[in-house]
């Protein structure tokens, strides 16, 4: 028989881990609650997370754990963060997530404006 489950944390790490574990950077869950529980993610938090290499797990993981109160900005290195986990998980139009790239940061710190080459959709 089959079974229809609504996926977790938990259950997407299982399966990412067994499938190739380099892909999540050898994550393992305990490591993942260890990260959550030293950051004192809860909810109606704000938290500013730096993730790349992890398939958006940590982003996911925090997500699910403020549930619907708190503030979360990923700040992301590559052209597109990585959002696998919260597509996953069904979390990718998540009002309570910010994505922006880590060049824009730069960019705001030199006091450009980052509109210039990056109109709003």
């Amino acid at each position: 028989y089959v079974m229809i489950r609504k996926p977790t944390i938990r259950l997407l790490m299982d399966i990412l881990y067994k499938m190739d574990p380099m892909k999540i950077m050898n994550l393992r869950i305990d490591s993942l609650s260890q990260i959550l529980n030293m950051a004192n993610v809860r909810s109606g938090g704000r938290y500013l997370v730096y993730e790349t290499g992890a398939q958006g797990l940590v982003v996911a993981a925090m997500l699910e754990r403020i549930g619907d109160c708190g503030n979360i900005v990923h700040v992301y290195q590559t052209g597109q963060p990585q959002t696998n986990a919260l597509n996953s998980m069904g979390l990718q139009k998540s009002d309570l997530l910010k994505t922006i790239n880590i060049q824009h940061l730069r960019s705001l710190e030199q006091g450009r404006n980052i509109l210039e080459n990056h109109p709003p959709a």
